[in-house]
C-alpha cells in the first residue's frame, strides 16, 4: 500500500492546525481638549509600537487604518474616544465573507453609533461598486436584493495594502474574513472570524470584557498550535520512513496535546492499517464507528476509507460494511454518497451482485455523477466476467433491482 495516502492524512491535519495613498477624510473629530489629548496619546502609542516592530495582538494599541476610497457609508478619519470599531478584512470573491454580511449589518443596526463597522478590501473601487450592484447570493439574502441593500455598514478600499500590512500581516492573520475589534480606549480587544464575534463584542460593549485573560488564552493556544505543527511534521516524516516507534511516540504526544481529536484517531487507524495490524485497526474502527453512530457523514467517511485503501482484510471490510449500512440507514437509503460507499464495500468483499444493486440505487439518487456511473459499469463488467452472462450464483437470473438490506 503506498505511503502517500497516509501522508495525505497528516497533511490534512497540518492544514487544520494552520488554516476553505492618503489618509481618509471624514467628519471632524471631537473638538474638546480631552478628546484631542487622548487621540494624540493613542497615536504616540501606535508610533512607538510600529517603530519597535512589535507584533499586533490583543492588548496592542490599534494601528491606524488607511484607505484609498470609501465605497459605502460616511468616511471615518480616525478612532474616536469612547467608540468601538469592528474592522473586517474581506473580498468580493470570498464566499464566507459574503455569507457573513447580513449578520454584520444586523450587528451594526443593533449597536448603532456605539460601534462602527468597517469592511476593508484590497480590490479596486470599481470592482466593489460593481459587486454592490449585483443581486445577492441566493440563500444569503432575500430574492431580488442587491449587495448594496444587504450591506448596511461602511466599506472601504485599502490604500496600497497599508491597512492589510498594519492589521493582517502584523497579526499573522492568513484567512479572510478576519475581524479586529478596537475598544473605547483604542486598544485591540479581539481578533478572529466574524462568526465568533457576537459574544466578545457584547462583552466589550458592556465593559465586562477581560482582555488580559483572553490574551493569555490566545497565547496558550498559539503555543499549542506551534507545538502541534512541529509534532505533525515529525509524525509525517516518521510514517514516510516507516519508523513506527517514532510515529506512535509523536502521535501519543499529539493526542495528549489535542485530546479527543477525531483527525488524530483516524490517522492512528491509517497507521495501524499500513503496518498490517488489522486486529488493532478493526477494534479502533469499531470504536470510531460507535462514537459516530448518529453522524452519517463521519460513518460514511470511515467506511469509504476502508473500502478504498485496498486493505484486503475481510474482518476490516465486514466492519466497514456495518458502518456503511448504518450511514445509509441514517440517510434513509436515499443519499447517493452513502449508497455509493455501501456498494464499494460490497464490491471489495466480492459480493458484486449487491454492489451492482446498491450502485444502481446510488446512480438513481445522484443522477449525472460520472464517477458513480463508471463504478456501476465496472461492477457489472466484473460480474459478467466472473459468471455466465445473466446468471446468478445458482445459475438463475440475477435480480439486481432490489438490494438486500441487512
Amino acid at each position: 500500500m503506498p505511503v502517500t495516502c497516509y501522508q495525505s492524512v497528516a497533511a490534512i491535519f497540518l492544514l487544520c492546525l494552520t488554516q476553505g495613498c492618503v489618509d481618509a477624510t471624514g467628519p471632524a473629530s471631537n473638538s474638546s481638549a480631552a478628546a484631542s489629548s487622548a487621540t494624540d496619546s493613542r497615536q504616540q502609542q501606535i508610533a512607538k509600537s510600529s517603530a519597535a516592530g512589535s507584533r499586533l495582538d490583543i492588548a496592542s494599541p490599534a494601528p491606524a487604518f488607511r484607505v484609498a476610497t470609501w465605497v459605502k457609508g460616511e468616511p471615518v478619519a480616525a478612532y474616536q474616544p469612547g467608540k468601538i470599531y469592528v474592522i473586517e478584512f474581506w473580498a468580493t470573491w470570498c464566499k464566507p465573507c459574503r455569507r457573513g454580511m447580513p449578520h454584520l449589518s444586523e450587528l451594526q443596526e443593533t449597536y448603532g453609533e456605539k460601534v462602527t463597522f468597517i469592511g476593508i478590501t484590497d480590490e479596486r473601487p470599481e470592482i466593489v461598486q460593481a459587486f454592490l450592484r449585483k443581486p445577492a447570493d441566493t440563500g444569503i439574502a432575500a430574492v431580488g436584493q442587491t449587495w448594496n441593500e444587504v450591506v448596511r455598514y461602511r466599506l472601504a478600499v485599502d490604500a496600497d495594502g497599508a491597512s492589510d500590512s498594519a492589521f493582517m500581516q502584523a497579526a499573522g492573520a492568513r484567512g479572510l474574513p478576519t475581524v479586529f475589534v478596537i475598544g473605547v480606549d483604542g486598544i485591540v480587544e479581539w481578533i478572529g472570524h466574524p462568526n465568533a464575534l457576537d459574544e466578545p463584542l457584547e462583552a466589550i460593549a458592556a465593559g465586562t470584557w477581560n482582555r488580559d485573560a483572553v490574551l493569555a488564552h490566545r497565547r496558550e493556544a498559539a503555543q499549542r498550535d506551534a507545538r502541534s505543527k512541529l509534532l505533525t511534521e515529525a509524525l509525517s516524516t516518521a510514517v514516510h520512513g516507516e519508523q513506527w516507534d517514532n510515529a506512535f511516540s509523536h502521535l501519543d504526544e499529539l493526542e495528549e496535546l489535542l485530546p479527543n481529536s477525531p483527525v488524530l484517531r483516524n490517522y492512528r487507524l491509517s497507521i495501524l492499517i499500513q503496518m498490517g495490524r488489522t486486529e488493532d485497526a478493526n477494534q479502533l474502527l469499531s470504536e470510531l464507528a460507535e462514537e459516530a453512530n448518529e453522524k452519517a457523514p463521519m460513518l460514511d467517511a470511515l467506511a469509504w476509507r476502508i473500502a478504498t485503501d485496498e486493505v484486503g482484510d475481510k474482518g476490516l471490510l465486514r466492519t466497514a460494511l456495518g458502518v456503511a449500512e448504518r450511514a445509509c440507514e441514517l440517510t434513509g437509503y436515499a443519499n447517493a454518497t452513502t449508497l455509493n460507499t455501501l456498494a464499494r464495500v460490497h464490491a471489495e468483499l466480492g459480493d458484486l451482485q449487491q454492489a451492482i444493486s446498491w450502485q444502481t440505487r446510488a446512480v438513481q439518487a445522484g443522477p449525472g455523477s460520472a464517477e458513480m456511473e463508471e463504478a456501476l459499469q465496472d461492477y457489472t463488467a466484473r460480474s459478467k466476467s466472473a459468471s455466465p452472462a445473466g446468471d446468478g450464483p445458482d445459475g438463475e437470473s440475477a435480480d439486481v433491482s432490489s438490494p438486500k438490506i441487512l
